[in-house]
């Protein structure tokens, strides 16, 4: 049986202290889009939960806890399963860019990938499985979905769900990012 100090010693370890954390995010990403789920999906989107997406410039575990947070609360997507697997890609690919850029020591910079790749990424399927761009009669695979690709539809998407991801990512994320620096909660020295 282990002593209170060495119970202490074990939740201080920075592996136990990575996979809380890492952990929290998951579980705050689901918390902030589900309950809004009206804002979370769709063709115009604002997901109170992207304000996390500032969290990989601090901590590598937050890159699979947005990824699984996002997966989980896609599984409430009116999309279905290609929200379920595009939308999680756009959020892990998003993170990891994210923590690469943690070098340039600018939240600003580094809350880039957010926006920019979940605008390209959802705005590829969000118009078709909404109706707004309908897959083309006589479905044939691959090819009918491309042959049916407005490019028109496409940029109005990008613009609609990029703006979301601006008012999360810089209009709160920033603010979140800024927080985390302030409570020295961060691994910086």
């Amino acid at each position: 049986m282990r002593s209170n100090s060495e119970l202490g010693n074990v939740f201080r370890s920075k592996s136990v202290i990575m996979i809380v954390r890492g952990a929290a995010i998951a579980a705050l990403y689901v918390i902030l889009t589900l309950p809004f789920a009206v804002f979370s999906y769709g063709p115009i989107q604002l997901r109170l939960a992207e304000i996390l997406t500032i969290t990989p410039f601090f901590w590598p575990e937050a890159i699979p806890g947005l990824a699984i947070g996002c997966f989980i609360a896609n599984l409430s997507s009116p999309l279905g399963v290609v929200d379920w697997i595009l939308g999680t890609f756009a959020t892990l690919t998003a993170a990891i860019l994210t923590y690469y850029l943690r070098k340039t020591k600018s939240l600003w910079i580094a809350a880039i990938p957010p926006v920019i790749v979940n605008a390209l990424i959802i705005a590829l399927y969000v118009p078709f499985l909404f109706g707004i761009n309908p897959i083309p009669k006589g479905f044939d695979g691959f090819s009918s979905v491309v042959q049916g690709f407005s490019f028109p539809v496409y940029l109005m998407a990008v613009g609609t769900i990029g703006l979301g991801q601006i008012i999360s990512v810089y209009g709160f994320g920033i603010l979140f990012g800024l927080g985390i620096k302030k409570t020295g909660l961060t691994d910086e020295k």
